[in-house]
């Protein structure tokens, strides 16, 4: 195969994938702040709305750690996820048909750290990490 369609097929993988993450990221925050979400109607401590949560901030830590190029910016956005959970449980407050839940941040955290370990053994196990995310340096590998 030539070597610059190569190189091709991989850009357009890494583009795919951050596009996934961010579109993501973004569905998660508007998601978070829209009034009355049908998923915290759910009357229950471990609701649909906790399992959704979970994969939700899985996915969003899983994805810099696994698929950065940068182990240390992959693991710096990837440990902002709790903190930016708390704070738009926090805003929830202030969102009609909302509210803050304790339980919430507990589902956001627990999906944080589980996406974490998750991408540090698919990252260590399969050499992931090609996503460039702006100029790499040989000590960021």
């Amino acid at each position: 195969m030539n070597p610059s369609l190569k190189s091709n097929k991989k850009t357009l993988w890494q583009q795919l994938i951050f596009s996934v993450w961010a579109a993501g990221l973004v569905f998660m925050v508007i998601s978070s702040l829209i009034p009355q979400a049908s998923l915290t109607t759910v009357n229950s401590n471990m609701g649909i709305d906790k399992l959704a949560r979970i994969i939700t901030f899985g996915s969003l830590a899983f994805f810099p750690i696994a698929f950065f190029s940068s182990v240390k910016l992959g693991f710096c956005v990837a440990s902002s996820m709790p903190a930016l959970g708390f704070m738009l449980e926090l805003l929830q407050k202030y969102v009609p048909g909302r509210n803050f839940s304790p339980e919430d941040i507990i589902a956001n955290n627990l999906g944080a750290i589980s996406g974490i370990i998750l991408g540090v053994i698919i990252r260590a196990i399969f050499h992931t990490g090609g996503l460039a995310m702006g100029k790499q340096h040989k000590d960021q590998r």
